[in-house]
C-alpha cells in the first residue's frame, strides 16, 4: 500500500468498514486461502492505521470476520444495527459471532423500527450506511471480484462522500 495514503490520514482515524456478505465466494472458486489472505491483510492494515474507533454493520460474511479481527487487535468498535429485529434472520452458525461481537462492542446503535416492506429494509440499510459514512474519516470496503448489487451500489456512492476510501478486492 502507498505510504502517501497512510501519511494523509489523521492519527487514529474513525473507520467505517463495509464488506461482501459472501466470504469467501465459493461460486468464484474462492476458498480458505483467499479468506486467510484477506484476514492477514486486514490485520496488517488495521494495525498500521490504528483506528480510534470502527463502525460496522455485522452482516454475514466479511463484516462478521472483521468483528473477530477487531476483538483480537483490541480496537474499539460500534455495531450499527439498521433496525430492531435486524439480527433475527441471522443464520444459527453466525448468531454466536453476532452475540460475541455485540458483547465486546463499545456501543450498539439501532437506527430504526422494523420495516414493513422489503423496500423499506433496503432504505434502512442505505440510511445505516450513510450514518457510518458521515461519522468516519476513512471508509474501507472489502469485496470479491463479483460484489452483490447492494455492495456495488454502496461502492458507487463512496467516491462522492469526500472521505478517504480504501477499496480492497480479494
Amino acid at each position: 500500500m502507498e505510504q502517501e495514503f497512510f501519511d494523509s490520514l489523521e492519527k487514529g482515524p474513525i473507520v467505517g468498514i463495509f464488506g461482501d456478505t459472501i466470504f469467501p465466494n465459493r461460486s468464484l472458486g474462492e476458498g480458505i486461502r483467499e479468506k486467510a489472505k484477506v484476514i492477514m491483510e486486514m490485520k496488517f492494515l488495521l494495525s498500521k492505521i490504528q483506528p480510534k474507533k470502527v463502525y460496522v454493520i455485522p452482516h454475514k460474511g466479511v463484516n462478521l470476520t472483521v468483528l473477530t479481527i477487531l476483538q483480537c487487535l483490541n480496537i474499539p468498535y460500534t455495531i450499527v444495527n439498521p433496525y430492531k429485529g435486524y439480527f433475527n434472520s441471522v443464520a444459527p452458525k453466525d448468531k454466536i459471532k453476532v452475540l460475541l461481537g455485540m458483547e465486546n462492542s463499545s456501543a450498539i446503535v439501532t437506527m430504526g423500527n422494523p420495516p414493513k416492506h422489503v423496500k423499506d429494509s433496503v432504505k434502512a440499510l442505505s440510511e445505516t450506511e450513510d450514518f457510518i459514512i458521515d461519522r468516519s474519516d476513512l471508509i474501507i470496503t472489502i469485496t470479491s471480484a463479483k460484489p452483490s448489487p447492494l455492495q456495488k451500489k454502496l461502492n458507487s456512492k463512496l467516491p462522492d462522500t469526500g472521505k478517504h476510501i480504501l477499496f480492497i478486492k480479494y
